[in-house]
């Protein structure tokens, strides 16, 4: 087999393997947003119950998404991007909504620094994954305080901010933080994750021609903040 034959051969493969493993992982997720999605049409709820079912319903759909998406970066359609017109500020409150259980679990508080809105036309889809893993990770590494996020336009360009009260990131460890499969110590020890969530979020800023840079120190908190270029409304 030459060369070139083997590498499609291995480019086959590893498309495969991407659809069967997507494949195996949605079938569950299916059911359990199914039986979240009867629970709530069918019995009687106090608002606390409802508002968990709603949210199993949400992360569901959101882990859906995301699923179908890495299944895509498995192909060459991976750069495809889907263009909307939304609203930024809707923008976040949608990823607050899937995050709100988390935060709340450890008593964190979760704020918003907008003045106004500002409709833009980007690709929803990454700017919304970028932003969720910017503030999962920021409420792993919070034992206490707040989550902060807050957004700035200049001209074109759009600048989310995700700022916690966290544990810090010294300046040797932040060039290492978006490789695959890195943590820092405290989410070793504490079980969460497997250390993707900042590689995923670059590489999806990336995919829009944006950056994420980061401002933190040690016991101080840090600041994600992810930037890219939109059109605005």
């Amino acid at each position: 087999m030459t060369s070139s034959h083997h590498d499609i051969a291995l480019a086959n493969e590893k498309m495969q393997f991407a659809a069967n493993i997507t494949h195996d992982l949605l079938s569950p997720i299916a059911g359990i947003k199914s039986t979240a999605e009867v629970l709530i049409n069918t019995h009687t709820h106090s608002s606390d119950e409802e508002r968990l079912l709603k949210n199993i319903v949400n992360t569901t759909t959101q882990m859906t998404k995301f699923i179908d998406h890495v299944l895509k970066m498995s192909k060459e359609s991976s750069t495809e991007e889907a263009i909307y017109t939304f609203s930024l500020r809707q923008l976040i409150a949608d990823v607050i909504e899937i995050v709100s259980l988390s935060a709340e679990a450890k008593n964190l508080a979760i704020y918003i620094d907008a003045s106004k809105d500002r409709v833009i036309t980007a690709d929803r889809y990454r700017c919304f994954r970028v932003l969720l893993n910017l503030v999962e990770n920021a409420i792993k590494y919070t034992q206490k305080g707040h989550v902060l996020i807050r957004f700035t336009c200049e001209n074109e360009r759009i600048i989310l901010d995700v700022e916690d009260t966290g544990i810090g990131i010294s300046k040797e460890k932040q060039v290492d933080i978006f490789n695959c499969y890195t943590q820092l110590e405290a989410g070793s020890l504490l079980g969460e994750g497997i250390g993707l969530g900042l590689h995923l979020a670059l590489l999806f800023a990336k995919q829009i021609g944006g950056e994420i840079t980061i401002r933190s120190k040690k016991n101080k908190g840090s600041v994600f903040s992810f930037s890219f270029i939109a059109a605005s409304e």
